[in-house]
């Protein structure tokens, strides 16, 4: 399984086989994927992974909360481990910034926390930018530093995240890391209804 935080209890049957499609076409007059686009496109990634991360390639999902960004992130690091044996560290964005907070005034080096995050093949981050409010200058330059550096290590790193599109994700975080994460990666805009939504209303 992915190294990570216990929440992968949710996650620890997401593959693509039980991913729920409900919106197969796209909606009249919207220019982004349908969900069912989306899924093939996704599909299409983890097929060609090999490829893919030969090129430092990575995985972007934009999109509301609800829309099944991380079940297909999750059922791509399945299959990156499964298929191909690949180690996959995957980490909540919050306990990333959180970590990078606790440094301040202790003893743990930075050069630490920054190796633990750029030694796997892939990192997977669900949602670096914060449900509220900005990350602290120092967190945000500690997050840079990791995705940057597995950036000119030819390293693939996926994001799911809770935004609209790439515009807002660089309005609500530092547009370097937005930029080096969708550099020659997968970048997909999730925007259909929320499965939570949709579940509540039947």
């Amino acid at each position: 399984m992915p190294t990570g935080e216990s929440r992968i209890v949710r996650y620890a049957r997401c593959e693509f086989a039980n991913y729920d499609i409900y919106e197969p076409e796209q909606p009249q007059g919207l220019k982004r994927p349908s969900q069912l686009e989306a899924y093939n496109r996704v599909r299409q990634f983890a097929e060609e992974m090999p490829e893919r991360l030969a090129e430092g390639g990575g995985l972007v999902l934009f999109g509301r909360p609800g829309t099944g960004k991380d079940h297909l992130l999750v059922a791509c690091m399945f299959w990156a481990i499964l298929r191909h044996g690949w180690r996959v560290n995957w980490v909540d964005g919050s306990n990333l910034y959180q970590e990078a907070r606790d440094m301040i005034g202790t003893k743990e080096r930075e050069s630490d926390m920054i190796a633990k995050y750029t030694t796997p093949p892939i990192l997977a981050i669900s949602d670096p930018i914060p449900p509220k409010g900005d990350t602290t200058p120092y967190a945000t330059d500690v997050v840079q530093r990791i995705v940057d550096r597995r950036y000119r290590e030819m390293k693939s790193t996926w994001a799911t995240l809770n935004v609209h599109d790439g515009a807002e994700a660089e309005g609500r975080l530092a547009s370097p890391i937005i930029d080096r994460l969708r550099h020659n990666s997968l970048c997909l805009e999730c925007n259909w209804q929320s499965h939570r939504e949709r579940k509540d209303a039947t």
